[in-house]
């Protein structure tokens, strides 16, 4: 699949977002996850993420965009905007695992310290 850059023009993502958030299009923001998806899990798994973790990502990164298009500012670069709020997504992806392990880590060693 090519890149979203090369399927839709800025004008038409923006186009795209602009229904997303001031009419709630699911439409486009159907063809905007077509376009998008796999360039946003691509992005992911360059950044780390395991195949299940990435398209966690992803799919937590497109409700955020549903929920902030109307954040966007046309005139902006929309591809940009929306690999940034799926970068940060997979960063918190991750982050969230890392705190899960480190208090699975703790529980194990109080509750092993207690067992003597």
């Amino acid at each position: 699949m090519g890149e979203a850059s090369s399927k839709a023009s800025a004008g038409t993502v923006e186009e795209l977002l602009v229904r997303i958030a001031s009419q709630r299009d699911e439409e486009a923001f159907a063809q905007l996850a077509r376009l998008y998806n796999a360039v946003a899990f691509r992005l992911a798994t360059r950044l780390g993420a395991s195949t299940e973790l990435a398209e966690e990502a992803v799919q937590e990164a497109f409700l955020r965009i549903w929920q902030a298009a109307g954040q966007y500012r046309p005139g902006g670069n929309p591809k940009g905007w929306i690999l940034s709020i799926v970068a940060r997504e997979v960063l918190k992806q991750r982050r969230g695992r890392w705190r899960s392990r480190k208090r699975e880590l703790e529980w194990g060693r109080a509750t092993a310290g207690g067992a003597h």
